[in-house]
């Protein structure tokens, strides 16, 4: 599940941490079973713009399963993978 990937990461030896970087992955641990983002951008202002697919709120359609895209996202409380 998505809320275990920073961990698994982690013991596999990538850096995992709380600083967005482009690029990186973000993970956020909530619910039954978490949620995986990739950071297409991280802003002046600390925020990221990020795409994911499986959030009806974000999604093109509003659907579940579909591919989105959000801009200025508040990042606390996630989890950064570095590749």
């Amino acid at each position: 599940n998505a809320n275990t990937w920073h961990i698994n990461a982690r013991n596999s030896g990538y850096r995992v941490d709380h600083t967005p970087e482009a690029g990186s992955v973000a993970v956020t641990t909530g619910g039954p079973y978490g949620h995986v983002m990739w950071i297409e951008r991280v802003n002046d202002n600390g925020t990221v713009d990020l795409s994911e697919y499986n959030n009806s709120y974000s999604s093109v359609s509003g659907l579940p399963g579909d591919f989105g895209y959000r801009k200025q996202v508040s990042t606390s409380g996630m989890w950064f993978i570095h590749f």
